[in-house]
């Protein structure tokens, strides 16, 4: 009887033995969940669904080529309707409920600061796609979790007026800007870049996103006699100012952030968008483009159901979402994580680390990062990697040379 019993004891065993040896592999195919934080509503869902559709690509390559150790990647995306209180709360929702390894995305500044705090405390590291704001990587926290592809506004500013200066001649600039968070640091960075070169603004002028009649601002600018105009706002917003300069008869150059890159100032200013020129960080038209561009291009039309690459909204927003996925990926790699639930928290320190420790080579769109990070400066993107784009028949293309003014379409 005894014999029995243990030869049943064995039996249990072994069968549980079994049952843990299929179950392992099941566990090992978990995915690894990855958060994405942006508007997907409200007047930021442009951009917010250029993000997103950025990191789901890079993913979707990821996991092409195996993903990472056997494990796909898997985006677990919310609405932050470009709220603060919204990213807060979606935030939090990620790294308690669902988990997740790291962040990605986001889109307006004045969230992705408010998130500082709540990244910092559930110890999540988290990679911006696009938010410019100088103070969303660099806080008083330590250890730091925030890191960013994107322009930063303070580079973004001595561009832009390295430009106006030197390729246009201007020496009367003028600022246009939007009355939120990005319109004012806009304004404050032209500002301090214009002292640098002993410049003051020509004109300043503040609107409203849905302002559709901006004569009464177009009227100062002429006033001052500005030989150009810098625009801080989205697409929409800078269409109307160009359509109230030109009504007032002003006929100077119109250079913009990179908001400026929707198809939407086209749409809204239509042939008056011709030769506005646009900071960006990448275009899928460079004529030079590489293999790496081509195949993302390619894909992103095949699955969005797109004909051309210049029917893309904000492209250099997908290019950042893309490249900061990519770096993502192979942090998480490097990071010999123990998906162990109970150590969450120690794996994503993990990521963190890995990400601001010598993280390269990796090829992306904009470039091949080497290192990308370092302790010091969380940015991988700087002022050598910005170039001028211009609206040229509806297609914002990179810009070769100077521009004939006094060509129409």
């Amino acid at each position: 009887m005894k014999r029995t019993t243990n030869l049943m004891g064995w039996m249990v065993v072994g069968l549980l033995g079994g049952m843990l040896a299929v179950a392992a592999p099941a566990r090992g195919q978990e995915p690894i969940k990855i958060g994405w934080i942006g508007p997907l509503s409200g007047w930021g869902a442009p951009g917010g669904n250029a993000i997103m559709r950025g990191s789901q690509l890079a993913i979707d390559h990821v996991n092409a080529a195996g993903g990472i150790d056997g494990r796909k990647l898997m985006l677990v995306a919310r609405d932050s309707e470009a709220t603060p209180a919204k990213a807060i709360t979606v935030a939090r929702e990620l790294a308690d409920r669902e988990k997740v390894y790291a962040l990605v995305g986001k889109y307006d500044s004045s969230s992705a600061k408010a998130l500082n705090p709540v990244i910092h405390e559930a110890g999540v590291p988290m990679m911006i796609s696009i938010a410019a704001a100088t103070k969303n990587v660099e806080y008083e926290r330590s250890p730091n979790f925030m890191f960013r592809t994107s322009g930063n506004d303070t580079f973004i500013a001595e561009f832009l007026l390295d430009f106006v200066t030197k390729e246009l001649g201007a020496k009367q600039v003028a600022i246009g800007y939007e009355d939120t968070g990005y319109g004012f640091g806009g304004r404050d960075d032209i500002t301090k870049a214009l002292e640098k070169r002993g410049m003051k603004p020509a004109a300043a002028v503040k609107f409203s996103r849905p302002d559709t009649d901006m004569t009464a601002q177009a009227l100062v600018v002429k006033e001052g006699k500005a030989d150009v105009i810098i625009l801080y706002s989205i697409a929409k917003a800078d269409a109307m100012m160009i359509k109230s300069i030109d009504k007032v008869g002003v006929k100077i150059p119109v250079v913009c952030a990179w908001a400026a890159s929707s198809p939407e100032l086209w749409q809204f200013a239509g042939p008056l968008a011709q030769g506005v020129f646009v900071m960006q960080t990448y275009s899928f038209l460079d004529p030079k483009i590489d293999d790496l561009g081509k195949k993302v291009g390619a894909d992103f039309l095949k699955k969005h159901g797109l004909k051309d690459v210049s029917e893309m909204v904000t492209p250099a927003f997908t290019a950042h979402a893309y490249d900061g996925m990519l770096l993502l990926a192979e942090a998480i790699k490097r990071a010999k994580l123990s998906f162990d639930p109970t150590k969450l928290g120690e794996d994503r320190k993990k990521i963190r680390d890995a990400v601001e420790n010598n993280l390269g080579p990796v090829r992306g769109l904009i470039k091949t990062y080497n290192p990308a990070f370092t302790k010091d400066n969380h940015d991988s993107v700087g002022p050598a990697d910005y170039i001028m784009t211009v609206w040229r028949e509806a297609k914002l293309v990179p810009l070769k040379g100077k521009y004939d003014w006094g060509k129409k379409p």
